[in-house]
This record gives C-alpha cells, structure tokens and sequence, in this order.
C-alpha cells in the first residue's frame, strides 16, 4: 500500500518538528498578515518554540512585542504595527482612537503615526498607547486590511 502523505499546511505539520511545512505553513500566515506571525500560530503551525528562538537569533524574526514577531524582509509599514499591537493586546483588542482614524482615512485628519488599541484586559505594550473597554461587538469593530478597527462612534 503506498504511503499517503499529508497535504502542506495540515495540522500534521506538528510531526515535523519546525520543518519545511511549518515554514511554509508560517510564510503564508505572515503573508496574509502585513508580514507579521504570532508564537502561538508558529506553534500550531507546527514549529517548537526552540525553532522559534533560533528563527530570532538568526535574524529570520524580528521581535516586536512578547509573542509577535516581524518576517525578515517583510515592510515595515503603520498596518503591520498597528496589527502587531493589536495580537500582542490579545484576542479582541482593536485598533482605536486615531490609529483607527489613520487606517479608515477619515476626511480633515493629519495622519498619524500613533498606535492605540482598545481592549478587554489591562495589558502594557512599548510605544503603544492600550484603552481598556468593555467587549466591542459587530456594531463597534469591523477589518481594514485584515486589522481590527473600531467604527468611528465606538470607544
């Protein structure tokens, strides 16, 4: 009987302990997300979190807050910052305030350069600004560019 291999990116990626399907797996995560990848989707990709340190001390990941971390290569822009915090906050947390403003451009505002999200849980982040809110629901939160963002009558 011939051997049946698992398609890339199957949760059996977990058996090859960070190889090459977990790379791949982890690559197409990054890509749909402004270059950025987070320990727990690694992990669930299949990479062990040695793979993950050696990933940083090598320069193929760039530290960005504890948990999310940048691909080497990818741009820097304010969406990936901004989604970076967002992960980083933890599930729920959404870009806010002016962050939010920039990324819907609304009308007569400078754009800025500021990160602040909203989130359910007091959390501390390096150079982001992080307003603790009641859960937001459908009619408060909604994606641009694959990023959480408040509507802009929300908190």
């Amino acid at each position: 009987m011939p051997k049946v291999r698992a398609p890339p990116f199957s949760v059996s990626a977990r058996r090859f302990n960070g190889g090459v399907d977990a790379d791949r797996a982890i690559a197409a995560i990054a890509e749909r997300q402004h270059g950025l990848i987070t320990l727990d989707q690694a992990l669930l990709a299949g990479l062990t979190r040695a793979g993950a340190k050696h990933r940083v001390g090598t320069g193929r990941w760039e530290r960005l807050h504890p948990g999310v971390y940048r691909m080497a290569g990818s741009a820097r822009t304010f969406e990936q910052e901004v989604l970076a915090a967002c992960r980083a906050a933890g599930p729920g947390a959404t870009a806010s305030h002016r962050s939010a403003a920039t990324l819907l451009g609304l009308p007569g505002l400078t754009p800025t350069t500021e990160l602040t999200v909203v989130c359910e849980h007091a959390v501390r982040l390096k150079g982001v600004t992080v307003h603790r809110s009641v859960r937001l629901d459908g009619a408060d939160r909604f994606w641009v560019k694959r990023i959480p963002v408040t509507t802009p009558a929300a908190p």
